[in-house]
Order: structure tokens, then C-alpha cells, then sequence
């Protein structure tokens, strides 16, 4: 998912898409151990559905911050 530092990939690469689907499977319970394989459909569709999970508790937190009123507790001081 990370581009080598001498090699810059383009954002369609195949390196990008391939890279989200293992972190999407681990997610899912993929061990991606060297004699495991290819991580198959059920753990891409477990990752998908945690992913979802994560996508809207992160839209939750985004619309609490946006309706959260400005704080009225001034900023500390620093002193020294």
C-alpha cells in the first residue's frame, strides 16, 4: 500500500488496489501467512463489512463535530 521510496506508483497501480485488499481481508481474519494462499471471498466480505462499520462511525463522530457548539473553556496559558 506504501510506494517503495525509490519507486513512485501512480494511484490506479495495481500495487494500490492489491495492497487494499490484503489490509481489507486482514480486517476480515486473513493471517497472510508465507503458506496460507490467496485470501479468499468470505474474509474480503467479514473486512468489507467491518470496513462499513468503521466508514460510519466515522461519519457519527464527523457530524457530533460539526453540530458541537465552540468551547467555552478559554485555552490554557502557558507560562515560562
Amino acid at each position: 500500500m506504501f510506494p517503495n521510496k525509490h519507486r513512485s506508483l501512480a494511484p490506479g497501480d495495481a500495487a494500490h488496489a492489491s495492497g487494499g485488499i490484503r489490509m481489507t481481508t486482514k480486517m476480515g481474519g486473513f493471517l497472510g501467512r508465507k503458506g496460507d494462499g490467496e485470501p479468499g471471498t468470505e474474509v474480503l466480505w467479514k473486512g468489507l463489512q467491518d470496513l462499513e462499520k468503521i466508514a460510519e462511525f466515522w461519519e457519527i463522530l464527523e457530524r457530533m463535530r460539526r453540530a458541537a457548539p465552540a468551547s467555552s473553556v478559554p485555552k490554557r496559558r502557558r507560562y515560562g
